[in-house]
Parts: structure tokens; C-alpha cells; sequence
């Protein structure tokens, strides 16, 4: 009986081989597709540090988000208090490039903020926190002088009219500020890239 009882037992141990090697295979296919998801949404490296963002001089600024979307920004349009996502035209799949815009009264800046920079009161910083790369918000506040660029994942303050010094949080470094001009269009362009590494700084 135990002569019949053998290649019984070798083709259920090949079964089990065979249904384990597929189980193996599939959590291999899972884990490459969750990789390439997460490699399409973080944006690149640079060979430094932070992220590499591709804004440059001459790049017209459009609306990340809202009714706007994709819409050139017209300075005369901002209103002092306003605060809201851009990216440079044509390069929003890059999540480097991603940029907060406000309007304030021009007085307000001061030191750091480079205040050849800033045109007519708007002035612009990465939109990535130092942190841990989450995207900034505008906290617009009652009153305007106490609207400011917020982190809410880990409740970083930035100041906006202080080169976004840093004013509570985790984050290591303020937010990298962008040159900003206007073209003959009326257009918000960039006049130049970021003065330091965007993204998240050990």
C-alpha cells in the first residue's frame, strides 16, 4: 500500500511547488507595479538633494487647479490677499515644478525675500514642503496680514513676506523663492529657477 501511496505524495509536493512559485511570481508582479506607480508620482531626484525642477526664465506661470486650470496668470487680475497653486505652461506633469503664488502689499516683504523677485507685490515659492514633500496651501485669514503658506500635514508656517522663514513645524529649510517677471502680455512669468533645492531636506 505504501508502494501506491508514493507518487501521490510526489504530485501533491509538485502541486504545492507549482501553486507557490505562482503565488511568488504574483506578489513579485504586484510589488513592480506599486514601484512604478510610486516612481510616476515622486518627482526626480536631483544628483544634490530636494527634487529637480524644470522652471525657467521666460516660462509663462499658469493655474494648477480651480475653474482657471491651465489658464495664464494676468498680474493685474490678483487681488492683495489672493494665494493659489501654478505651474510653469507645458511642465505640470513634473511635481517639482509646483509653485504657490500671493499677492501682498508690496511694504510687507522684507529680508530674505528677494525684493527684486517680487513685481507688484506677488511673489512666489515652491510649493513642495522641506518637510516631507506635501504640497503647501495658502491660509488666507481674515485678516490679510496674517494670511500665510501652511503645511498641513505636519503644520509647518512659513511667512511669505520673510523669504517663507519658517514660523512653526518640522521643516528644516524655508521654501526656495522664484524670480518673477511680466511679459508684454500681462503674463506672470518666471525669470529664472528656484534659489535653492526643492523638496524635502535632511
Amino acid at each position: 500500500m505504501a508502494e501506491h501511496l508514493k507518487p501521490g505524495k510526489e504530485t501533491d509536493e509538485g502541486r504545492r511547488k507549482f501553486v507557490t512559485g505562482l503565488l511568488g511570481l504574483g506578489f513579485l508582479s504586484i510589488f513592480a507595479s506599486i514601484a512604478s506607480l510610486v516612481k510616476s508620482i515622486v518627482p526626480p531626484k536631483s544628483a544634490k538633494s530636494g527634487y529637480f525642477p524644470t522652471v525657467a526664465t521666460g516660462d509663462v506661470l499658469v493655474y494648477a487647479g480651480g475653474e482657471k486650470k491651465n489658464r495664464p496668470i494676468l498680474a493685474e487680475e490678483l487681488q492683495v490677499g489672493d494665494g493659489f497653486l501654478a505651474y510653469p505652461q507645458g511642465k505640470g506633469e513634473n511635481q517639482a515644478n509646483l509653485i504657490i503664488v500671493a499677492r501682498l502689499h508690496p511694504e510687507e516683504f522684507k529680508p530674505p525675500t528677494n525684493l527684486e523677485w517680487v513685481v507688484d507685490g506677488i511673489v512666489a515659492y515652491s510649493a513642495l514642503c522641506t518637510h516631507l514633500s506635501c504640497t503647501v496651501s495658502w491660509d488666507k485669514k481674515p485678516e490679510e496680514q496674517a494670511s500665510e503658506i501652511q503645511c498641513f500635514c505636519h503644520n509647518t508656517v512659513f511667512d511669505p513676506r520673510r523669504g517663507a522663514k519658517i514660523l512653526a513645524g518640522p521643516a528644516p529649510l524655508p521654501l526656495p523663492q522664484l524670480p518673477l517677471g511680466v511679459d508684454d502680455a500681462g503674463q506672470l512669468i518666471a525669470k529664472g529657477t528656484f534659489n535653492g533645492p526643492v523638496g524635502p531636506q535632511a
